[in-house]
């Protein structure tokens, strides 16, 4: 380890940590768990994707909100530890919305904040296939109603799901996603 001084140590200290991970991928993934569904809950501005940080290799399908058949996305993260597995396809949360054309971020220039950060964390964890979202602040709520129904909604599904199939359902929420999670569970 070199020695630098104490000036140079906490500007570097963040990219200490996070390059090891981009470098090195995690030890050998656990086998993907046929028998197991997850369902997953995003944090506070974050999209579908954010659950992709926790599949390891295996890709995230998000889906549309007003057309549940087709897909939007399917996002993945090199260097992310299998922690999900078998997450169920789930339509994009209300308060995320996509860019579609350069004129998107004219029109809100909170986005071009928002976006100007998720290309970096996407950046740091290898992150592929997550499409160019940001958060709409007037539909921010923090597990609320309409978050709570929007998780009760995908629960659903993956419960029907998990009877079908004969699998266990598992469900996970980061942040905002797991006060969702137990504020709909209960």
């Amino acid at each position: 380890l070199v020695e630098r001084e104490p000036s140079q140590h906490r500007r570097w200290w963040l990219f200490e940590r996070v390059l090891p991970l981009v470098s090195h991928p995690p030890d050998p993934q656990p086998a993907l768990r046929p028998n197991i569904c997850s369902v997953f809950m995003p944090g506070f501005s974050a999209a579908r994707a954010q659950a992709a940080r926790y599949t390891g290799p295996d890709p995230v399908t998000v889906l549309d909100r007003a057309d549940n058949d087709r897909v939007l996305y399917r996002a993945t993260a090199a260097c992310a530890p299998r922690l999900l597995h078998n997450v169920l396809p789930q339509p994009e949360v209300h308060d995320i919305d996509h860019i579609r054309t350069p004129l998107d971020l004219l029109w809100n220039p909170t986005a071009v904040v928002s976006l100007a950060i998720k290309r970096i964390q996407n950046a740091a964890l290898r992150m592929s296939g997550a499409a160019n979202a940001h958060m709409v602040l007037t539909r921010v709520n923090i597990g609320g109603r309409v978050d709570q129904d929007d998780c009760r909604r995908a629960i659903e599904r993956g419960a029907a799901e998990a009877r079908r199939s004969g699998r266990h359902l598992v469900v996970m929420g980061c942040s905002r996603g797991a006060a969702t999670m137990l504020s709909t569970v209960l």
